[in-house]
């Protein structure tokens, strides 16, 4: 029986891959990638920000059997992103995102998608939050 994140008290994953830099012509870049971003971003001059644009592609992820299997399909369209790695213009990222109403959060990465992170060579993040009650347990 599949499991719904939604059932795991998980309200939200998704992983996003997150291309940062000055002046970025959108097109250019997704037409470079062979990838649509799911959004952009550009710097309105705000003082208190980085003077970035961003490029999003995000997927989420519905149910923890469908994990492995979208992570590494996610991985595999983004693999194009080798191609920037001499271009220091642009700053990819890899966001693994989760936000539950659960106090304690386990997560764990299957070796299949360590290995296939390792080869991407890319900077990758981890934001969790959590909204949760902390239990009191005497374990």
């Amino acid at each position: 029986m599949q499991k719904n994140i939604k059932e795991d008290k998980l309200i939200c994953f998704w992983l996003k891959l997150i291309i940062r830099g000055e002046n970025i012509d959108f097109k250019r870049l997704t037409n470079l990638l062979g990838i649509c971003p799911t959004d952009t971003y550009k710097w309105n001059g705000t003082k208190n920000e980085e003077p970035l644009d961003a490029w999003y592609y995000r997927i989420k992820i519905e149910s923890t059997e469908q994990l492995e299997a979208l992570s590494l399909k996610f991985f595999d369209t983004i693999s194009v992103v080798r191609k920037l790695k001499n271009d220091h213009n642009y700053k990819p990222e890899i966001v693994f995102c989760i936000h539950s109403d659960m106090a304690q959060i386990y997560f764990d990465l299957p070796k299949s998608i360590i290995k296939y992170l390792e080869k991407l060579e890319i900077p990758i993040a981890f934001s969790i939050l959590s909204w949760g009650m902390v239990e009191d347990r005497n374990d």
